[in-house]
């Protein structure tokens, strides 16, 4: 099951926070994406909690291009760690409810 997706039938406060995807080029895409097996979301034991999914979007992750903002891409010909720059995909995280 994809988290992004039930994250989106849930009463996430951050819904209209974060950008749609997680990955941009020509638009945002739900390319980077948690995945759960049934026995996470069925309450049985140690669940998912949907509502708590984010796309991470720092300010130092993002870029301003012509109005729109984007995560950064790497910089392959750095010289340097600092120039390299992170990834062009924003990270995804969500939290797990473990049991008493």
């Amino acid at each position: 099951m994809d988290v992004q997706q039930l994250s989106d039938q849930s009463n996430n406060p951050m819904k209209g926070h974060m950008p749609p995807g997680s990955y941009f080029y020509d638009q945002w895409n739900r390319f980077d994406k948690i995945l759960v097996t049934q026995n996470l979301v069925d309450g049985s034991s140690m669940d998912v909690e949907p509502e708590t999914f984010r796309v991470v979007a720092a300010d130092y992750l993002l870029t301003n291009q012509q109005g729109v903002l984007r995560p950064i891409r790497y910089n392959f010909f750095a010289n340097s760690p600092a120039e390299a720059r992170p990834s062009d995909h924003l990270p995804v995280v969500v939290k797990l409810h473990l049991p008493d």
